[in-house]
């Protein structure tokens, strides 16, 4: 049996978990209790492909539970460098083994670099709303100084926190 995807065509996962019925392997030691739904099976199928230049949207990001989330419970302190991963993990109860292989299944990459990017996105935000000096810009999001939010900020944007600001004042 051949399922064909034509080039450009794709096939979105619905958001609504109550569409999934069928579940992975059952004895999975990976499988995270809850999270077993699949999003496309084939009972009882031999010789199947799937083929084309289609692609397949597992569609992830509406599968995101409230830990996954990161919400203002442990989004916060952390963004502001009050607490660490595991922490941010038990705020939003769960481990941070579970934290970690949910962020990797939804996002494509940890809780820590979900933290960096939100710390990174407030800081833009400041530097772009305020004229907090960049000291001030560094400690309200969770840097340990200015040189470390520079580091960080040039590395993920490609450019100077004040090359950014003038930027945005520009394009006000």
């Amino acid at each position: 049996m051949e399922f064909r995807l034509e080039h450009g065509a794709r096939i979105l996962a619905s958001p609504h978990k109550a569409d999934y019925t069928g579940y992975a392997v059952p004895d999975d030691p990976n499988a995270v209790e809850g999270e077993k739904r699949v999003f496309i099976s084939a009972h009882q199928a031999h010789d199947l492909a799937i083929t084309g230049g289609g692609t397949i949207d597992g569609n992830a990001k509406a599968f995101m539970t409230e830990e996954l989330r990161l919400h203002d419970r442990g989004v916060a302190p952390a963004c502001r460098g009050e607490a660490s991963l595991t922490a941010c993990a038990r705020a939003v109860g769960v481990s941070l083994r579970t934290l970690q292989a949910r962020c990797a299944v939804a996002l494509g990459h940890g809780p820590a670099e979900e933290l960096l990017r939100l710390r990174l996105d407030r800081a833009a935000r400041l530097l772009a709303e305020t004229d907090l000096p960049l000291k001030a810009v560094a400690h309200h999001t969770g840097f340990a100084s200015a040189a470390y939010l520079c580091t960080a900020f040039s590395r993920e944007r490609g450019m100077t926190p004040g090359t950014w600001r003038k930027q945005q004042s520009g394009a006000l």
